[in-house]
């Protein structure tokens, strides 16, 4: 029997092909970490770390299909006072046979996020969201291999929950600790307040990231602002719960681990990586009659489990490439996303002007034409040895067409490593408009050319009834809530939330910051590097509705 073991660590749908010599696999499971609650008003819970669940010796036949899910931690950006969002379910074939539950988003003025819980033969629960009885909870751990996670921090003292064979919870405004994938190690430590939640068996710590940048105060002395982003306060992998925060700290991604082998079991017994198979990011699919067949293959679970099939010389009419790209969010009356395979079509080559430099699109950016729908990424020109040569990096816009022809003029949107500030290029005969537009990680779509598949998503708009029926249900949940302490919250239709009735202060100006791109403000054209006015990033305000009520002209307070 071959001994090996496989790792999927992003979220997603994926097929386990079972290799020759295999019938029996072990399998670990830890869900998604839930989204905090949104710190503007009132106490505001941390999310509940996901569940780890594991299952031994699980009969499986070689050649068969298996189906893994990796669960997503809850992380999307939230109107002021807002609900996190649950973390997913990570499970192997089915939630019957063995499953990591997602922790629950941090409930806004009410219930800390609950742990996610599991199924199988062993495990734990993830720990529960502070419940911020001062503003700011933090998450819960990730589920241990033996016991429960962590318990997020409820005040501005004490400590949070340690781990039990998990992650621990995280302190007052930190994410907590996830779990790692080698099997039970030492637990994680709990947390002071103000302190990042302490992962378990091998996990990473939540994270807490300072951003720095230089500018010149108004006495004219050289220096740097350094200071907390709280758009990135996030759980620890994999499964940490997010904290409160000014803009719903992100609870962590799931994973799940498949090994095989004489003598390996869950929770400690053999199973550290040894044999074949490792983590492998590289996907291919199987076709079908001319469609994607199954789900996407991890490279290493591809190459043992089709020995015969050559990697890197596919025959198209049975296996092909796949890029996985990153679902996109819903909008307040949209519904039913679905994710469907797709084939790429044939690519249109576009030369932009010699205005457009490497910091305005850097190589490798992903675009979009947001009239046509045709997505795409930026081909930097390669020398011999295989480097960029920065020379001729963006002469050539490489755009692969997804929805309909792609359109001059129009508006172009892109997402890489450099300056999201970039607004007017040219493209063809007409100008053109980029602004930031993110499908995940820079880099996320490779250049594979016109021969491989990819994810799609779409979904339904409700009707106007249903956007009437849930208007309703968000006022009633709103009033028997925290609506009756935040009294001079208004409901806005277009995002079916309610609102302040004053927008936050603006950000006040520190000096002058140095060393960065500038665009005329009038045409948004790139004017080359300089100086511009720098102000303090994302104050982190909450709302205080007494400060409102005693002076409707204020009622935004900092910690």
């Amino acid at each position: 029997m071959t001994t090996g073991q496989i790792a999927y660590t992003i979220p997603g749908t994926y097929s386990f092909v079972c290799p020759i010599g295999i019938t029996s696999v072990s399998v670990l499971c830890i869900g998604g970490g839930g989204q905090g609650g949104n710190s503007s008003a009132l106490d505001s819970p941390g999310g509940g770390g996901g569940g780890l669940g594991y299952k031994n010796n699980i009969p499986v036949t070689a050649g068969q299909y298996y189906t893994v899910v990796v669960g997503e931690g809850g992380a999307v950006l939230k109107q002021r006072g807002e609900n996190g969002v649950d973390g997913l379910d990570s499970y192997f074939i089915s939630e019957d046979t063995v499953v990591g539950f997602g922790g629950k988003g941090g409930q806004t003025g009410g219930n800390a996020g609950a742990g996610g819980t599991y199924f199988g033969d062993g495990g734990g629960n993830g720990g529960a969201g502070g419940t911020a009885n001062s503003l700011q909870g933090g998450g819960g751990g990730a589920g241990g291999y033996s016991g429960n996670g962590g318990d997020g921090l409820s005040s501005a003292s004490g400590s949070s929950g340690a781990g039990s064979g998990g992650a621990a919870g995280g302190g007052y405004k930190a994410g907590g600790g996830g779990v790692g994938l080698l099997g039970e190690g030492s637990s994680g430590a709990s947390a002071s307040s103000g302190t990042i939640g302490n992962a378990g068996s091998g996990g990473i710590n939540a994270t807490v990231p300072t951003i720095s940048f230089p500018y010149v105060n108004f006495s004219g002395v050289a220096t740097n602002y350094t200071y907390t982003s709280p758009l990135f306060l996030v759980g620890g992998a994999y499964g940490g719960g997010g904290c409160s925060a000014w803009a719903n700290g992100g609870g962590s991604g799931g994973a799940v681990r498949i090994i095989w082998g004489e003598g390996r079991e869950f929770p400690s017994t053999n199973t550290g990586d040894v044999g074949i198979g490792t983590t492998s990011h590289r996907l291919y699919i199987t076709i079908s009659d001319g469609e994607a067949s199954q789900h996407p293959i991890y490279e290493s679970n591809f190459k043992e489990a089709f020995p015969s099939v050559d990697a890197d010389n596919l025959d198209k009419d049975e296996y092909c490439l796949f890029q996985r790209v990153k679902r996109t969010y819903l909008t307040a009356y949209e519904k039913n996303q679905v994710n469907s395979y797709r084939n790429s079509e044939p690519i249109t080559i576009l030369t932009l002007n010699n205005t457009v430099n490497t910091v305005e699109c850097p190589p490798f950016a992903v675009i979009k034409g947001e009239t046509s729908g045709a997505t795409g990424y930026v081909i930097p020109n390669l020398i011999n040895d295989g480097n960029i040569d920065q020379s001729t990096i963006s002469d050539v816009i490489q755009l692969q067409k997804t929805v309909g022809t792609f359109s001059v003029p129009e508006q172009i949107s892109f997402n890489g490593s450099g300056d999201p500030e970039r607004r007017i290029t040219n493209i063809g005969i007409g100008t053109t408009t980029l602004v930031n537009f993110n499908i995940g990680a820079p880099g996320v779509i490779e250049p594979y050319g016109d021969n491989f598949y990819y994810d799609v998503w779409t979904h339904d708009i409700m009707t106007d009834s249903e956007k009437t029926t849930k208007q309703n249900q968000i006022k009633s949940e709103w009033n028997t809530r925290v609506g009756t302490s935040l009294s001079s919250w208004i409901f806005d239709d277009v995002s079916c939330s309610y609102k302040t009735p004053t927008l936050p202060p603006t950000p006040a100006k520190i000096g002058i910051q140095t060393n960065i791109a500038v665009y005329d403000k009038v045409t948004n054209e790139y004017l080359g590097v300089g100086t511009a006015d720098a102000y303090v990033p994302l104050p982190q305000y909450r709302w205080d509705e007494a400060v409102y009520q005693a002076d409707n002209t204020k009622g935004w307070v900092t910690d």
